[in-house]
């Protein structure tokens, strides 16, 4: 359900057939008409953060158990967020940035895993690195610790993979990219250490362990077969 305080906005999205009402998300009446005392997760991207402040404080009074993710304009929003009773901030001022540093990194050819893991540090615990004043000494050694251990991806199979319909043996993962799985995810059940004559199918999901050279490897190869990382 979308709440939006433009009424034009909100004309247009019904003709499009959007589940929408016109109302103000820091109200408690229009909180209940969206079925807040039920909803699992909320989530504020309000450019008013006096609005959206009031909005976290209510949500979380009228269901304690919500998950709320707010967008913070500002990083100087982040913690007043936080204890208004946000579970996770989006801080639009840091996220631009990483964005312009992801989007570097893609055309410098830096492969995805790597990319990914920085962009995990930049985020972690509410961007604790890019709001630190002595971030700047710490990042450089801190990415160099992570990017030196292994780590743990998964991977969905899809039916137009090389993976779909081959088994373990048939993969030869551990030989051509070094990493190994170590689990399978089949129709939400998990399924340990699966067998060297395992088919997988789409829907799959893949838990591999390796270095980041390997799974990113590992990726491509279960993606496009034999020579795609080369």
């Amino acid at each position: 359900m979308i709440l939006e305080l433009n009424g034009n906005t909100v004309k247009e999205a019904k003709k499009l057939g959007e589940p929408i009402l016109f109302g103000d998300a820091s109200r408690t009446a229009i909180l209940e008409q969206c079925g807040i005392h039920t909803a699992k997760f909320i989530v504020f991207v309000i450019s008013d953060t006096g609005a959206m402040q009031r909005g976290a404080r209510m949500a979380k009074d009228l269901n304690p158990s919500i998950f709320i993710i707010a967008r913070a304009r500002m990083q100087a929003d982040i913690d007043e967020l936080r204890r208004c009773g946000a579970d996770e901030v989006v801080s639009a001022e840091f996220e631009t940035s990483i964005e312009i540093f992801t989007n570097l990194l893609v055309r410098l050819g830096v492969p995805g895993n790597i990319i990914r893991t920085q962009t995990r540090l930049l985020r972690h615990d509410d961007y604790t690195m890019l709001r630190s004043v002595s971030s700047g000494a710490g990042l450089p050694a801190e990415l160099q610790k992570v990017l030196s251990m292994g780590t743990t991806e998964t991977f969905l199979v899809t039916a137009s993979m090389y993976a779909a319909g081959k088994n373990l043996m048939d993969l030869d993962l551990r030989k051509i990219a070094g990493a190994t799985i170590i689990a399978m995810v089949r129709d939400s059940k998990p399924q340990p250490s699966p067998g060297p004559a395992t088919v997988f199918a789409a829907g799959d999901v893949l838990v591999l362990v390796g270095s980041h050279e390997q799974i990113d490897a590992a990726f491509a190869h279960l993606e496009h077969g034999p020579g795609a990382g080369n």
